[in-house]
């Protein structure tokens, strides 16, 4: 998305969404949706995503849909946004490309928890299958 081309668009609606669940322990999760129009060697298009995480999932990581939906309001009230195009494919479109970073860090840190048990769970599979005393045969108990 670095190399798409900016343009200037216009924000048709913008949405500030809560309430989905992650579960008991994580809270309400939001998302900002849009929608808005562009137009690429005279053709008009309609896009709806916000930013490099597809639209359609929502997270309660920071503020970003906050501020993201205060951000396209005030665009929707000027009358212009700028919308970033594919230059290959008119067609795909984001208003936001910047990456999220506290998002990396925690999908990082909760993809590493499941690398690290898997780690884990293999060494001590390895130690107790290279302990001699694992691979001897029970011995049936005394016959009455």
């Amino acid at each position: 998305m670095q190399s798409w081309e900016a343009v200037p668009g216009e924000i048709i609606s913008v949405e500030f969404r809560g309430g989905g669940r992650l579960g008991s322990m994580h809270g309400v999760t939001y998302r900002t949706v849009a929608e808005y129009r562009y137009s690429v060697d005279g053709a008009s298009h309609v896009g709806d995503r916000v930013g490099i995480q597809p639209s359609k999932y929502s997270d309660s990581i920071g503020d970003y849909h906050q501020r993201m939906y205060e951000k396209l309001r005030r665009a929707q009230r000027s009358g212009e946004v700028q919308v970033w195009v594919n230059p290959d494919d008119p067609t795909e479109s984001v208003l936001d490309r910047e990456i999220r970073w506290e998002v990396v860090r925690f999908l990082g840190g909760f993809g590493s928890a499941f690398v690290v048990a898997g780690l884990l769970f293999i060494v001590v599979g390895l130690r107790r299958f290279s302990d001699p005393s694992f691979l001897k045969p029970i011995s049936p108990g005394p016959s009455a």
